[in-house]
């Protein structure tokens, strides 16, 4: 599983990290984000290759 993770308070997100890896250890963290805009411009430079969760899309693509 490949995550990215948006949350501007760094000891929350540290704690979700932790917790991520600690219930899934084949989760591969791809990012931290502390703002929405930050990881938009991320997503934006880097488009998933499968944009989908069960068949169904994750999201539109381009996110604006």
């Amino acid at each position: 599983m490949r995550v990215i993770i948006i949350e501007d308070e760094r000891p929350s997100a540290e704690k979700l990290l932790q917790a991520i890896t600690t219930f899934n250890s084949d989760a591969r963290i791809l990012a931290v984000f502390a703002s929405v805009q930050a990881s938009v411009e991320w997503l934006q430079q880097h488009p998933p290759t499968r944009p989908h969760f069960y068949g169904y899309p994750a999201y539109r693509w381009p996110l604006v």
